[in-house]
């Protein structure tokens, strides 16, 4: 929803993400890549804060979080900042196809 809603860049309690970026539940642990990150979870985000904002707020996913029972989501709080540096993406694992056999 954050790309959607014009962010430049992204990261999740530190970690960056990036178009290959793999979010995913195991328990009560959120993998970000291969990197456990736990709640309080907090989304760091270039690019216009009011549009984020707005756009955040508006989301269907979010509103599906808050209504869902044990949701870590029960709190949003949007703040604009004048400077944010967001750390580096890891270099990516290029993957390539190969012939086999000859």
């Amino acid at each position: 929803m954050l790309w959607i809603a014009g962010a430049e860049a992204i990261a999740v309690n530190g970690v960056r993400l990036t178009a290959l970026s793999a979010i995913r539940s195991a328990g009560d642990v959120v993998l970000v890549g291969f990197v456990a990150v736990l709640a309080p979870y907090v989304v760091e985000a270039v690019g216009d804060p009011a549009a984020l904002a707005r756009r955040t707020e508006q989301s269907a996913v979010v509103d599906r979080l808050r209504h869902q029972p044990n949701s870590p989501v029960t709190a949003l709080t949007v703040a604009g900042e004048k400077n944010l540096t967001l750390p580096a993406a890891a270099a990516p694992v290029l993957r390539n196809a190969r012939r086999s056999g000859s």
